[in-house]
């Protein structure tokens, strides 16, 4: 008898605890991962700003070898020099004189190797009268490869500023200049013997020939990298208390300029800044209210599920900023609540 009553015991408690613990499953709310419900939007106001985007710079600094410039092989005593340390040698100037006869500097594509005079012919015939055309002493119309009257009468103007009246082109009277040289030391001297044929005569100085971004040296495992630009905007880099436009993949325009502030040899000017000529007005969303498309583009949505492509021109802190006019509010949370899933 006592065994029954303690059955029926533990047999009530059960279906207490049972009929509990239904009544608590039915009146709970339902589970956020069961529920079909949508997730309510959340809508922010993108915030406006202007920004030059502005980034540390370094500016590495490539310059040439000296030229050097050779003696053509005029002989004697050298009378006067006329082109010193500090000077710049251009085509058609004077360089020295010897023995009275001026030895005259002449840019040609190839150096001058033989005397031409009136029916000469040959490449070298071409090349001597498009000097004597960039000099002005020619019209194009008698740029060729034969010697004619015209040649001889722009030849004739070439002597006399060495001081000869003479149609016939000397080439030991004639220095092959490649390009201006300003001139760093030279080995004429007043009143010492000519240089040998092809001795060094000139040293010019050294001439930057590319001046470009990299990556700041404090920016990282980057750093030394070169800066190229493939968003269409133009952009200039501050440096030195002035400012150089740029080229898209990072090179300094007017390096003639640049070098005149800059010491000859420098490798590297550290602390420059590159930023955008014309500020962008760009807007500062949440990272997670941007869409990627299938084409690899970028887009933000309204309340109405309508895309708006945008392009990111910075991001950090869980926010990007883009470029393009947004909507008044763009949804945060576009997939999460059903507004949009994709930029298509």
């Amino acid at each position: 008898m006592r065994s029954a009553l303690v059955w029926l015991s533990v047999v009530c408690v059960v279906g207490v605890a049972s009929a509990t613990v239904w009544v608590a499953v039915e009146n709970a709310p339902a589970s956020p991962v069961l529920s079909e419900a949508p997730v309510v939007p959340v809508v922010i106001v993108p915030v406006e700003s202007s920004s030059s985007l502005a980034e540390p710079a370094d500016v590495s600094l490539i310059w040439s070898d000296p030229t050097e410039l050779l003696w053509p092989g005029a002989a004697g005593v050298v009378t006067t020099v006329e082109s010193m340390s500090g000077d710049v040698v251009t085509s058609g100037q004077l360089v020295a004189t010897v023995n009275g006869l001026g030895v005259i500097a002449l840019t040609t594509q190839q150096p001058m190797y033989r005397d031409l005079t009136l029916g000469s012919s040959g490449p070298d015939v071409v090349h001597l009268s498009t000097a004597l055309r960039e000099l002005g002493l020619l019209s194009e119309s008698h740029v060729d490869d034969r010697f004619g009257p015209k040649t001889a009468t722009a030849v004739r103007e070439l002597n006399l500023r060495r001081g000869v009246d003479s149609a016939e082109f000397s080439a030991e009277h004639t220095m092959w200049l490649p390009h201006d040289t300003a001139v760093e030391t030279t080995a004429l001297k007043a009143g010492a013997p000519a240089p040998g044929p092809g001795s060094v005569a000139v040293v010019g100085t050294v001439e930057l020939t590319d001046a470009y971004l990299t990556i700041a040296e404090s920016d990282g495992p980057d750093a030394g990298s070169r800066f190229r630009f493939e968003d269409g905007h133009e952009r200039e880099v501050e440096a030195d208390s002035d400012a150089y436009r740029l080229t898209e993949d990072g090179s300094i325009r007017d390096i003639e300029r640049l070098a005149r502030s800059v010491n000859a040899g420098d490798e590297r000017i550290t602390g420059a800044v590159v930023k955008l000529i014309t500020p962008l007005t760009t807007y500062q969303v949440p990272s997670s209210a941007v869409l990627s498309g299938a084409g690899g583009g970028f887009c933000v949505v309204d309340e109405a599920g309508s895309a708006t492509s945008v392009e990111i021109v910075g991001a950090g802190a869980g926010s990007v900023r883009v470029a393009e006019r947004l909507p008044d509010r763009v949804v945060v949370n576009p997939i999460r609540s059903g507004t949009a899933t994709t930029c298509n």
